[in-house]
């Protein structure tokens, strides 16, 4: 059987569950659905349905600053820790630089091998901390940025929602005193 207006404590889902879908109809279908509509509610019950619609649009415009706050923060702090590392790195080739400055110096005074000049500068070599850095940096970057779209389609999808119930609605007030005189002419 289908579900009632008043069961239901969503018009949304109420609405999906009893039409189906409504995205993407063809212009026939859709004059169905707004039928359908027309013929199982009242005029007072579309209008509410038509401010649920707009009420929740709003609410959803309302609060999208709020979900924007958590992805200004990560980026921020993506910011902070890639400063931080390459402050780091810089300090850490600097600290080489001064190392293998004094080894040279020794070089001159004592003539130590070059091989072995070689072997503790190549140990001391930044390579791969550099690319470590990188490495999660874009490891960050990518969590963030699948996470933005993640987000992004999802409220774009169920906003495009919000909008195809509420020019549906519009629609059948557009249309209801038209639907209901056809229909009272056919029972005669």
């Amino acid at each position: 059987m289908f579900s009632k207006y008043g069961d239901h404590k969503y018009f949304k889902k109420y609405i999906k569950k009893r039409y189906g879908n409504i995205r993407w109809l063809t212009l026939a279908k859709r004059e169905e659905k707004i039928k359908q509509i027309v013929f199982d509610h009242s005029k007072l019950e579309i209008k509410r349905m038509l401010r649920a619609a707009q009420n929740s649009i709003d609410e959803d415009n309302n609060h999208q600053p709020f979900f924007l706050v958590p992805f200004t923060i990560i980026t921020s702090m993506v910011t902070l820790i890639s400063s931080v590392w390459i402050n780091y790195t810089n300090n850490t080739v600097n600290n080489i630089s001064q190392v293998s400055l004094k080894l040279f110096e020794k070089k001159i005074e004592k003539e130590i091998e070059p091989s072995d000049i070689n072997e503790i500068i190549e140990s001391l070599s930044m390579y791969g901390p550099y690319q470590g850095n990188i490495k999660v940096l874009l490891w960050i970057f990518n969590i963030v940025l699948v996470g933005f779209f993640i987000y992004f389609f999802i409220r774009a999808w169920n906003s495009s929602y919000r909008y195809n119930v509420k020019a549906l609605m519009e629609d059948c007030l557009d249309v209801y005193d038209e639907v209901k005189t056809k229909q009272i002419l056919e029972i005669k």
